[in-house]
């Protein structure tokens, strides 16, 4: 995986939190801000849509809900957290890896365990 891309992309797209509705839409604003007295927010469009159409037609079956409310928790904000969660993790195991030491209970080098983590973790 190129994180560096997929940093870039994740810092050009809409950076709040993001909401689903029931339409299989995502929205940039929670939902109660959306549709207030009946009507929705004067030109405020959704991020993106799992159906095609402004009414949810066309689903052919797709579970739309909940692939609008796995996109909205795939948030930018919530992307980037992670890959700093990876990063700092592959941090502290290349620190482990050049500690070279062993681990009592197993027998078993520190630096080799931390080398097979981080050859997964960077995989990834």
């Amino acid at each position: 995986m190129n994180t560096q891309k997929l940093r870039e992309l994740l810092q050009a797209a809409t950076q709040e939190k993001w909401y689903a509705d029931s339409k299989g839409q995502i929205w940039r604003r929670p939902l109660s801000e959306l549709y207030q007295y009946g009507g929705g927010v004067a030109g405020d469009k959704p991020i993106a849509s799992t159906t095609r159409g402004w009414y949810g037609e066309d689903t052919k079956g797709y579970p739309h809900q909940e692939n609008a409310a796995y996109i909205a928790a795939a948030c930018p904000a919530n992307i980037l957290a992670l890959l700093d969660s990876r990063d700092a993790l592959l941090a502290a195991l290349k620190k482990i890896e050049s500690i070279g030491s062993k681990d009592v209970i197993t027998g078993f080098k520190l630096s080799q365990i931390a080398h097979e983590a981080i050859t997964k973790a960077e995989a990834l």
